[in-house]
């Protein structure tokens, strides 16, 4: 995976930074679009995909995303993307389904979108892939990722971030139980 700076790492996409609020975390904004420490890029607008990797079984219901949303750049948050679900360890996904973001409005702060589909249970890793943008043609962007089940399963800080194969692998820990 290709990088504008070394800043924009997977793991920015679970560690909460650019999140602002208090209370819970599916209330607070992100309120720092193109602030390398907050966001990630993935580096080709075509190919790209992102692994996360749960650190138990867990059912899944919903994707909570902040969008990227730098003002006059919109253009570079996730549009569509497949979305699929493995309970095997990573090994097969048989489980795909396709999602849809609505575009940033480029007027931070930026509120969660909530996604919800049919729940998905004993889930290992899930994957997002052909993931396309709104028109930019070099970048595509996110600020901040959650699933959810019955509440938000809150993925704290990463244990570990890997660039592999042109694969994002982020690895995560949990601080909500979920019954799988």
């Amino acid at each position: 995976v290709n990088a504008i700076d070394a800043g924009r790492r997977a793991d920015k996409l679970i560690d909460g930074s650019g999140l602002s609020g208090s209370g819970d975390i599916l209330s607070q904004t992100h309120s720092a679009p193109g602030n390398t420490t907050a966001d990630y890029f993935l580096g080709s607008a075509t190919g790209n995909g992102i692994v996360f990797t749960l650190p138990a079984a867990a059912k899944v219901a919903s994707a909570h995303l902040w969008q990227y949303d730098r003002p006059g750049l919109t253009s570079r948050g996730f549009n569509a993307f497949d979305m699929s679900f493995s309970t095997d360890g990573g090994v097969t996904f048989p489980t795909t389904i396709t999602l849809a973001l609505t575009q940033g409005t480029g007027a931070p702060p930026t509120p969660v979108q909530t996604l919800g589909f049919a729940q998905q249970s004993r889930v290992t890793h899930i994957r997002f892939h052909n993931i396309t943008n709104f028109g930019d043609p070099s970048w595509i962007g996110l600020s901040e990722v959650r699933f959810g089940s019955v509440g938000p399963l809150s993925l704290g800080q990463p244990t570990s971030s890997n660039i592999q194969s042109g694969q994002a692998t982020v690895s995560t820990s949990v601080s909500q139980a979920v019954d799988a």
